[in-house]
């Protein structure tokens, strides 16, 4: 998987603004270090946790304006804690 933003044809990234903080929840380490250094290229501050509960963890120490989780996550029901 290639983390591109000219991957798809036609269409560019915008270029970020505002709040820039974005938070993974994902236990696929490979994964989380693509997606984490390619949103840090673009100027994200990426926060990882490894689990639905460090994921919660992070949220209530600092609210991401973005969220990438891991629904079928194994260490965790995902789905459920999505909704908080």
């Amino acid at each position: 998987m290639q983390l591109n933003a000219d991957a798809t044809p036609g269409i560019e990234a915008p270029a970020p603004t505002g709040d820039m903080t974005l938070l993974i929840v994902d236990d696929d380490r490979a994964f989380v270090q693509r997606l984490g250094r390619a949103m840090e290229a673009r100027g994200y501050a990426v926060t990882v946790a490894e689990s639905v509960r460090e994921g919660l963890e992070a949220v209530d120490r600092s609210p991401p304006a973005f969220a990438v989780v891991d629904m079928g996550s194994a260490t965790g029901r995902a789905s459920t804690s999505s909704r908080r």
